[in-house]
C-alpha cells in the first residue's frame, strides 16, 4: 500500500483562530474556506501538505477532542526553530537531538495539537534495532 498524500481534518469550534495560526506561523496559504470548512496548504519539498478544519455540523459529525501530533519534517530544523521564535510562537519542547533519529522541537496549535518539527539525524543505540 502506498500513500501519495496526507490530509488531516480537525473538528473545531474556533476555525478562524486555527487557520490564522497555520497561515501566520507556518507560512500556510488558505486554499478553501466555506465558513464551516477551511483548508490550509503548507508547502513542502515533496508534495504540499493540506490541513483542514471543520466546525461540527448537526448531521452527525463528531466533535474533535484534540490530542494529535503532526510530525513535520524540514530540511533545516535549526533555521525553522529560529524563524518560529522570531514570529513569537511559544515553544513547548526546546530543540534537541534524539537517538531515535531526529533533531526536533515542539509547539502547540490553538486546539492543543502538538506540531513536532524535525530534521533527520543518525539513529543511535537501541533505536537502530527498531528499524524494520
Amino acid at each position: 500500500m502506498q500513500f501519495k498524500d496526507l490530509s488531516i481534518t480537525f473538528h473545531v469550534h474556533n476555525i478562524k483562530e486555527c487557520t490564522e495560526f497555520y497561515c501566520k506561523y507556518m507560512n500556510g496559504i488558505m486554499t478553501f474556506d466555506c465558513g464551516w470548512y477551511a483548508t490550509v496548504k503548507l508547502e513542502s519539498l515533496a508534495a504540499p501538505i493540506f490541513i483542514s478544519f471543520m466546525i461540527p455540523q448537526s448531521d452527525g459529525y463528531l466533535q474533535y477532542k484534540g490530542g494529535a501530533t503532526l510530525n513535520l519534517m524540514v530540511e533545516d530544523v535549526d533555521a525553522v526553530y529560529q524563524e518560529v521564535i522570531k514570529k513569537g510562537v511559544k515553544i513547548d519542547q526546546e530543540i534537541a537531538d534524539h537517538d531515535w533519529g531526529d533533531r526536533s522541537f515542539d509547539i502547540k496549535d490553538p486546539i492543543g495539537n502538538t506540531l513536532l518539527i524535525y530534521s533527520l539525524r543518525e539513529i543511535k543505540g537501541e533505536f537502530k534495532e527498531a528499524l524494520l
